[in-house]
């Protein structure tokens, strides 16, 4: 918990900073629904290694990534591309990824992430 905790301080003070000024209403939205989105986006991604959850991999990504960014937040498609590369840049950075395999395997999860939606 104190990882994911670190990972959301981290990534949502980028995230302030990627979005800029103009992006301040869109952030205040973000702020309360961005743990619960990085909780669905690394529940996806554990969930990837059994079959059955692979079916779904395009709903899941759809209802519990971009429908919360989109219709919720109110997101344009550049600022969900935000989130997404700012995530994964903070997620990179983070201590208990330093294992290169860990490491790789994130950063492949996001790049198709960021490719899916």
């Amino acid at each position: 918990r104190y990882a994911l905790d670190n990972h959301v301080k981290t990534a949502l003070a980028e995230l302030a900073a990627a979005l800029g000024g103009a992006g301040r209403p869109v952030f205040r939205k973000l702020k309360p629904r961005y743990k619960p989105w990085v909780k669905s986006l690394l529940t996806i991604g554990a969930g990837l290694s059994q079959a059955k959850e692979l079916r779904d991999f395009f709903e899941d990504v759809i209802v519990l990534l971009c429908e919360p960014l989109r219709l919720q937040v109110g997101l344009a498609v550049y600022q969900v591309q935000v989130i997404f590369r700012e995530t994964h840049a903070a997620f990179a950075r983070m201590d208990f990824l330093a294992h290169k395999g860990l490491l790789s395997s994130w950063d492949t999860y996001m790049r198709v992430m960021a490719l899916v939606v």
